[in-house]
């Protein structure tokens, strides 16, 4: 019972460090003289940069391979 007790534990200390860094790295501001990408190539649902309000998806600086 003590070992399932442990393996609870890690296991919620591990997702609230991963929640806990995820929030605040997406509460950090940019640095200043620094550009963001422009682009919509990736595939990630969750892409903080792509979800700005002034990035435009359908503008991407990078080309297709093909």
């Amino acid at each position: 019972m003590e070992d399932f007790l442990v393996v609870g534990l890690i296991l919620l200390v591990v997702i609230g460090l991963y929640l806990s860094t995820y929030l605040l790295n997406k509460n950090t501001e940019k640095p200043q003289d620094t550009e963001i990408l422009k682009c919509g190539a990736c595939s990630s649902l969750h892409c903080n940069v792509r979800d700005k309000k002034e990035v435009q998806p359908d503008k991407c600086e990078i080309e297709g391979l093909n």
